[in-house]
């Protein structure tokens, strides 16, 4: 399963990226590819990945339950999809906003997933819970996964920044479906 959701995350990406790229001549250069990629990253990493996180913690709470370690049932549970429903909203967002609004998804995000992750690693050291989903790809995805989406920001900061202001708002207009939002 885990393969498979990989897999779909990057032909989404792949995709965004090239209707982009197909309508956006003047973006067909290295920093036009990366300014294409990035809203598209944080549209799946963050915005689908929060709802696939929904939709396991709501629809299929007792196998997603079963699969941290935790008791089927759990009323927390359903918590922890509406945040995950919310970070989903916010990174389905970044196809139309941009700039700070990234920043404080990304940051929004970071503090969920590294709280989660501090949580994983208590719980494994503290109850030896070894499941998959809490000590699995999970723990390791907590980690990196905000480390990634920090890097790409700078990394976008730094391209963008060495363009001239007529370029950077162009740009962004056309990032923005046509508004300077």
């Amino acid at each position: 399963m885990l393969y498979v959701t990989l897999i779909f995350q990057v032909l989404v990406i792949a995709a965004g990226v090239g209707i982009h790229m197909m309508h956006h001549r003047e973006d067909r250069n290295g920093s036009g590819l990366f300014k294409a990629f990035t809203p598209w990253f944080l549209a799946v990493i963050v915005g689908l990945g929060g709802v696939w996180s929904f939709m396991g913690h709501t629809f299929f709470s007792d196998e997603t339950a079963r699969s941290i370690g935790w008791a089927a049932g759990n009323p927390f549970q359903f918590e922890v999809a509406v945040a995950n429903l919310s970070y989903g909203v916010l990174g389905l967002l970044c196809l139309r906003y941009h700039g700070k609004f990234w920043w404080a998804t990304v940051a929004a995000y970071t503090v969920f997933l590294w709280g989660a992750a501090y949580g994983h690693i208590y719980d494994l050291l503290v109850n030896n819970n070894h499941e998959p989903g809490n000590a699995g790809f999970v723990l390791y995805a907590d980690i990196v996964i905000p480390v990634l989406l920090i890097a790409l920001l700078m990394i976008y900061s730094k391209v963008t920044s060495r363009e001239p202001a007529a370029v950077r708002h162009g740009s962004a207009a056309h990032l923005h479906g046509g508004s300077a939002a």
